[in-house]
């Protein structure tokens, strides 16, 4: 059977969260950067799966890699890890 002996407590909270001067700006902005800061990683994952199936790719045909597709990799992922810098400090 749940307890549920803590939600008097639990209700009590969300009131006093809730009655602070600009939550409900501050509220929807914390999560916003909580689930940001949760996708980063992922997007830059993508970045670096990308970067190593264009390598890979260069490699068996022998061909030479477009510079500006590989710009684009580095930059996207630079980008990401500065994203990611920021978010975890804002």
């Amino acid at each position: 059977m749940v307890s549920l002996r803590g939600t008097p407590n639990t209700v009590r909270m969300f009131k006093d969260v809730f009655s602070i001067k600009r939550c409900s700006i501050l509220l929807p902005a914390y999560f916003i950067v909580r689930v940001l800061a949760s996708l980063i990683p992922a997007v830059s994952l993508w970045y670096s799966g990308q970067f190593l199936r264009l390598v890979e790719s260069a490699m068996e045909a022998r061909t030479t890699v477009d510079t500006t597709v590989l710009i684009h990799f580095a930059a996207s992922h630079i980008i990401c890890a500065v994203a990611m810098c920021f978010l975890r400090y804002s």
